[in-house]
């Protein structure tokens, strides 16, 4: 903070990007989600944050109801550059990327447009979730927790859902496990 940077802390455990899946390995290491929103609780400014995020009146800041696998910034506001030249859409998912030293920067650039046009499977659940925004859960970290950019992260969609809850949003599970706010009830923040 004597730098001016602002410290953040996650309650996330990433595994080596270059072996994505190896997060079943760390399940027993990380934290429940119970855990991390105790942690969320006992920080004064992370629980403003919090309550800023989850209060808003405009609810549909809290989710991106597009089709898209991609609901991120990443190639779009964002990129990633590995130590071997290689420029990833995502620094998560390093099977999508062209290497620099074969190709240019802006033809790379160019064909980020290619997966930011990728169709998430109509069964994945992340897609219709209410809290999609808010949750963390993107194609990267399913990548990353079971080797597959379709799939939510079970630890994220609870968690999300606890903090959703703390600040008054009635929430239920559809069909496809998407978080679907009901109501908002008068909750103690």
């Amino acid at each position: 903070e004597e730098r001016g940077l602002a410290f953040h802390y996650t309650a996330e455990l990433t595994p080596r990007t270059d072996r994505p899946g190896e997060a079943l390995a760390i399940s027993g290491t990380r934290m429940t989600a119970e855990q991390a929103f105790e942690l969320d609780r006992a920080d004064p400014e992370r629980w403003e944050e919090l309550r800023k995020l989850f209060t808003v009146e405009d609810r549909s800041r809290l989710s991106n109801k597009s089709p898209d696998l991609f609901i991120c910034g990443a190639g779009v506001t964002g990129f990633h550059i590995n130590p071997y030249g290689k420029m990833l859409f995502c620094p998560s998912i390093e099977t999508l990327g062209w290497d620099l030293r074969k190709l240019s920067f802006r033809e790379a650039w160019r064909r980020f447009a290619d997966f930011r046009r990728i169709q998430a499977p109509s069964e994945r659940a992340c897609n219709d979730c209410d809290l999609n925004v808010a949750c963390g859960t993107c194609a990267g970290s399913a990548n990353l927790e079971h080797n597959d950019m379709t799939r939510g992260v079970e630890f994220l969609h609870r968690l999300t859902g606890l903090r959703a809850e703390a600040f008054g949003l009635k929430l239920r599970e559809n069909e496809k496990g998407a978080w679907i706010v009901d109501d908002v009830t008068q909750a103690p923040v």
